[in-house]
């Protein structure tokens, strides 16, 4: 059956351009993703058929040729070819940094500390590309558009350093500044697609969004310095916070482990200032941006409030209630992080080196978009008609299946998504956990058959 082949296809089109010195290296590395799609939270002897191929597997991760750039950096550029199109309107770079902790590990394994500085392991900057449905919809996830890696290769600083030892040299805040550079200039303005570099409160440096400034790029960031501003502005926290609301809508706030979901009413107040430049910036002009304020009202103690510095055009309620739209989108790069720990156990691979770690990260990495893209399927695709005919006789599902909701629908059924009326749409670990069960069930499909036929 030639469902099985989906993740064999998705393979080749993800890692068929990578270039390892030898088109051998290649369709190995394009069988063990291939692998790994199709059963990605297992071990890779669990994920390889045979003794042979686990032994090839772990031969491939050991080769020098087989880095996490070359192999991942084939996707990183078919994801900014995408979002160059034009007429897409806004296009959003989600950045964000995670941990990568793989427990004690010898010096031999060449990894730096984490957390309370007992683990070993790497830190992972990863910009995830992601269009916004313009009808408040689920977001089109495109790709993964760079990661950067790297080890804390000193030992624990434990601020004995001066401010101005820390200012000469690089800092780990300096890689949302060197990831806008490395993805390079946006499309022109009158192209009709926006990109918009999106971060949580530690994207709040001055380099980061002068960067977007000099590229021809929008920023959307949740301010977390409390900047003195130009002149007699005083402080910019307190301006903003000084502001009466000028506009509230509904918004609903979606459960957490422990609360609920609700809905609130979020007001929203705006305030144009320059930001000025920092030390190491000073030769710089201030920055003009937009700050934006979104508070919870009618709640004593009221726990939600997000300060965000835009560059995007705001000069009304509308406008402003748009930024916080947008920023909603941000916790997508949280998914992908889970998406990589959990859906794909990078944190459980017991290679023994860093280059080798680093290795199966460039397969991983784009499994986990594979896995994140489950939960908002690109509406402009059909599936195959093989695999929706399959999925009918499996289910026994009457409804129309080629729509890539309902499709993807019934297969979280498979993996324990109940689908009632008020269950909502099911989320990635759902789906994939029904779409493995339903390879097994197709493989075990195609095993009844030639033992028949035998």
């Amino acid at each position: 059956m030639q469902v099985r082949e989906l993740p064999l296809d998705w393979a080749v089109s993800q890692f068929g351009e990578c270039r390892l010195g030898d088109w051998r290296r290649t369709s190995r590395l394009i069988r063990v993703a291939s692998a790994m799609a199709a059963r990605s939270s297992d071990s890779v002897p669990k994920q390889m058929r045979d003794w042979k191929d686990i032994k090839a597997a772990y031969h491939l991760f050991g080769m020098d040729e087989v880095t996490h750039e070359a192999v991942a950096s084939p996707h990183w550029e078919a994801t900014r070819e995408s979002a160059r199109a034009p007429g897409q309107g806004i296009v959003l770079f989600v950045q964000d940094l995670t941990e990568l902790d793989f427990g004690p590990k010898p010096d031999s394994f060449e990894l730096g500390f984490v957390g309370s500085t007992y683990g070993r392991g790497m830190e992972v900057q990863s910009t995830l590309c992601v269009v916004p449905s313009p009808n408040g919809g689920p977001a089109r996830v495109v790709g993964l558009a760079l990661q950067k890696p790297w080890v804390r290769d000193h030992p624990p600083r434990k601020k004995i350093e001066t401010g101005s030892q820390r200012r000469k040299r690089r800092t780990e805040y300096d890689a949302w500044e060197e990831s806008v550079r490395a993805i390079g200039t946006a499309p022109p303005r009158d192209s009709g697609t926006t990109w918009v570099s999106v971060g949580d409160r530690g994207s709040d440096i001055f380099s980061h969004l002068q960067a977007t400034d000099e590229l021809g790029w929008r920023c959307l960031v949740r301010s977390k310095h409390d900047r003195t501003l130009t002149g007699e502005q005083g402080k910019l926290h307190g301006r903003v916070r000084s502001l009466p609301a000028c506009g509230t809508a509904p918004l609903h706030i979606r459960s957490r482990p422990g609360r609920a979901g609700r809905t609130v009413q979020l007001n929203v107040s705006y305030l144009p200032v320059d930001l000025p430049a920092t030390f190491r910036s000073k030769d710089v002009p201030p920055l003009p941006v937009t700050c934006v304020r979104a508070w919870e009202s009618g709640t004593p103690g009221a726990s939600i409030e997000w300060v965000l510095l835009t560059t995007l055009a705001v000069g009304s309620a509308e406008d402003a209630f748009e930024v916080v739209r947008l920023y909603r989108y941000r916790w997508l790069v949280e998914e992908y992080h889970k998406c990589l720990k959990s859906g794909c156990s990078i944190e459980e691979r017991q290679l023994t080196h860093r280059d080798r770690l680093l290795a199966i990260l460039g397969i991983l990495s784009i499994v986990a978009v594979l896995l994140l893209q489950f939960k908002a399927p690109d509406r402009r695709t059909r599936p195959p008609e093989e695999l929706v005919r399959i999925v009918r006789i499996v289910t026994n599902a009457k409804e129309d299946l080629t729509e890539p909701s309902a499709l993807l629908r019934r297969i979280a059924m498979l993996g324990g998504f109940i689908g009632r009326k008020n269950d909502g749409e099911p989320g990635w670990q759902t789906i994939w956990y029904g779409w493995t069960r339903l390879l097994d069930i197709i493989y075990g499909l195609e095993l009844a058959a030639e033992v028949r036929c035998g």
